[in-house]
Formats: C-alpha cells, sequence, structure tokens
C-alpha cells in the first residue's frame, strides 16, 4: 500500500461521523445503523443509515463522508489486511535479522559501532511498525464489524422491497380492473397511470 491510498483512507475514516457505530432494529423501519454514543442534543444515537418506507418502496438516508466510508470499505479492508501482514512479515524479518545479530555479538564478544548502528534502526523500526499494526488492527475490525451489519441490514430490505412491490402490482391490477376503458375506448387518466407503472416494471 502506497503512502498516497493510506493518507486516502484515513481521510474517510476522518470525515465520517465518529464510532462506534451500531446496528439498530426497529420494527417500523428494519435495520438501520447509529451511533453507538449518544448526542448531547439528540438523547440518542446520531443517525448514520436510516431508511422511509413507501408506496415506491425503501428509501435509504445516509450522507456523502458515511456512504463514501461504507461503499469504500470492501476495498480498504482487504487492502490494509495486505498491510497489515506485509508489516507483520517485515516485522518477522527484522526481528530474526535482530536475534542474529544478537547472537553474533554475544558468541564472539564483539559489539562494533556497525553492528549497534544496525541493532538501533532494526529496533526503532520494530517499534515503528508494531505501532502501526496496532493502529491499523483496530480500524480494519471495525471496517469488517461495520461492512457485514451493512451487508446483512441490505439483504433483509431487500425481502422487504420485493415483498412491497408484489403489494403494489397486485393494486394496480385492481386499478386497472376497476377504471378498464367504456365501450368508446375512452381511457381514464388513472388507468393510463396504473397501465404504465406496470408496463415500465416490466420493461425494467
Amino acid at each position: 500500500m502506497t503512502e498516497e491510498q493510506l493518507q486516502v483512507i484515513k481521510m474517510r475514516a476522518k470525515y465520517a461521523t465518529d464510532g462506534p457505530w451500531k446496528v439498530v432494529k426497529s420494527e417500523e423501519f428494519g435495520m438501520q445503523i447509529g451511533t453507538a454514543w449518544e448526542h448531547g442534543q439528540l438523547k440518542a444515537g446520531v443517525p448514520i443509515v436510516t431508511t422511509e418506507h413507501g408506496i415506491d418502496g425503501v428509501t435509504v438516508y445516509i450522507n456523502k463522508d458515511n456512504a463514501e466510508f461504507i461503499a469504500n470499505a470492501r476495498e480498504d479492508v482487504p487492502a490494509l489486511l495486505q498491510q497489515v501482514t506485509s508489516l507483520q512479515d517485515e516485522y518477522e524479518r527484522m526481528k530474526q535479522s535482530r536475534n542474529h545479530w544478537h547472537s553474533v555479538a554475544v558468541g564472539r564478544r564483539m559489539a562494533t559501532t556497525e553492528l549497534k548502528d544496525h541493532l538501533d534502526r532494526t529496533e526503532l523500526a520494530e517499534v515503528k511498525a508494531r505501532m502501526e499494526i496496532e493502529a491499523l488492527g483496530g480500524y480494519f475490525n471495525a471496517l469488517i464489524r461495520q461492512r457485514d451489519r451493512q451487508l446483512e441490514g441490505e439483504r433483509k430490505g431487500s425481502q422487504r422491497v420485493q415483498a412491497e412491490n408484489e403489494q403494489l402490482r397486485e393494486a394496480l391490477t385492481i386499478i386497472l380492473e376497476d377504471e378498464a376503458p367504456n365501450c368508446d375506448g375512452y381511457e381514464t387518466l388513472i388507468h393510463a397511470t396504473a397501465r404504465k407503472a406496470l408496463a415500465g416494471e416490466s420493461n425494467d
């Protein structure tokens, strides 16, 4: 992972609503996402992803920064995992190198300036790598949990939308029967609207 890629991910995390987040279950609105902490004025968590059910289906509300954060999690998480793995591998290589040089120093009873400088650089890099691993570990774990919750919410929301669409189709069919054109072929506006709605659905 390049420094530029890491900075982009950091910016997405910075501008998204502060965490932690949690999934909020509602019998009326289904699965939603909000903050686990309460807003001082709202006396409740801050909404992250909310839904509104209407005759046209489910409307999802989410601000741009949070949408960017969630949408990019699918790519960000694997990239961060790969970065952590790379850092862990580098950490193990540096650890083995340090152990080797320690053995050389003990075995030969020598601590040259070159060896000391090498150990200092290795230990400094080791500390930096460990700190970055810990920071990235907490971040990608949060992203994984958030992604799993979002996918579960989308799955359940899709099932509700399908049921509501079926009800809408039945209602439109009844309207077509009740508002059928008379013997003169005159078609009411209601009948035309219902017919176009069903035709549009089948074309989609």
